[in-house]
């Protein structure tokens, strides 16, 4: 076979695929109203003020017009491309208003077309940012597919984590298991901290024992905004090896659970961790934090830690000591007040002596 008849053959393979575009094209405007049809080419009008008047309509159209906007979302006119854009954005949020409907699961199939396989990575992305607003229970194996994706995992995990119940929380947690990249872990688990979801609290806090210190501070942020106590026995990492930025998130992430736990009426365990606050050196406002933590629990066997810091070197530190021991209210405070003020000497005997002279 010779270059000629080779040419020939792409001419008419070329030929073939644009009669094929050009049946699809015609059969998809076939199937779209005149209004729509007339909607679609005001989109790509040159006159600004054309497009505008189409776009404030666009909350009328139906579903079929996302595959054909989508596509002239990547129009090389910029006014075209962001027409286009706002006015899917429109239809999106038109049926958002509205939880059930032929109209919204129209749109849901549209957009769920729009994030198959094989589509452009920015109509994707899009998409997943759509369905984040309207996407549903029954849509959440599909949306799960892309998860491990590295183009589309955020908008997928971000997608999952806006859609209300428990499956798309299922959905994460198997993400979860599956997944090796240390940023998707790390973003799931936050994922999974946001919806406050018991049932990852184990394997978040499983994480909080990784020899990486990002993962570790990740699990921990997520275990503490789930707030729930996990089953499992828990190695904290080395504070001491942790970065400044990660210290803080340490210590910020600590006082989240503690206070997730007093809320809850686990009293023990907030006690625990203000107590690891207390007895170590750290930041003047996370000991501050702790003091008001344990005041606010109010039992009498926590006085001695608060009557401690009204010696500490941070006067911030021994002005909130002295607050927080002259709110605390009922008698055995008082008694155990008394007991530190017998013992004490010195300055702290005197700041005592004032505590109690306020309270009376």
């Amino acid at each position: 076979m010779n270059l000629s008849t080779n040419m020939k053959n792409g001419r008419r393979a070329a030929l073939a695929a644009a009669a094929v575009l050009a049946f699809a094209d015609t059969t998809r405007a076939a199937e779209l109203s005149e209004k729509e049809q007339a909607f679609l080419k005001e989109i790509q009008c040159d006159d600004a003020a054309v497009q505008f008047k189409a776009w404030s309509r666009s909350g009328e159209m139906s579903a079929g017009v996302i595959a054909p906007l989508a596509e002239l979302m990547n129009s090389d006119k910029p006014s075209v491309a962001k027409t286009a854009f706002e006015s899917l954005d429109q239809i999106v949020h038109s049926v958002g208003k509205k939880p059930t409907g032929e109209r919204r699961e129209a749109v849901v199939n549209a957009l769920l077309q729009l994030a198959a396989d094989g589509k452009p990575t920015e109509e994707r992305i899009a998409a997943y940012r759509w369905l984040s607003l309207v996407g549903s229970e029954s849509n959440v194996e599909e949306i799960a597919k892309a998860i491990h994706d590295p183009a589309l995992m955020e908008e997928v995990v971000f997608c999952l984590e806006r859609i209300p119940s428990k499956k798309p929380i299922a959905a994460l947690i198997e993400a979860l298991k599956k997944e090796t990249k240390k940023e998707h872990k790390m973003r799931i688990m936050a994922a999974l901290g946001r919806r406050k979801a018991e049932d990852a609290i184990d394997l978040c806090a499983e994480h909080i024992g990784s020899p990486d210190n990002d993962l570790a501070i990740a699990a921990m942020k997520a275990t503490a905004r789930i707030g729930k106590r996990p089953t499992i026995d828990i190695r904290l990492p080395d504070y001491d090896s942790l970065s400044p930025v990660q210290q803080t998130d340490f210590v910020d992430s600590y006082l989240r659970y503690a206070d997730a736990r007093a809320k809850d009426g686990a009293l023990g365990d907030a006690l625990e961790v203000f107590g690891f606050i207390l007895n170590n050196s750290m930041k003047e406002h996370h000991v501050c934090a702790a003091i008001v933590g344990v005041a606010k629990i109010g039992r009498p066997d926590t006085v001695p830690a608060i009557v401690a810091k009204m010696s500490d070197k941070e006067n911030n530190v021994r002005i909130l000591a002295k607050k927080a021991l002259i709110a605390m209210k009922g008698a055995e405070i008082e008694a155990k007040l008394k007991e530190a003020a017998q013992h004490a000497e010195g300055k702290l005997k005197e700041a005592l002596d004032e505590v109690l002279k306020a309270r009376s």
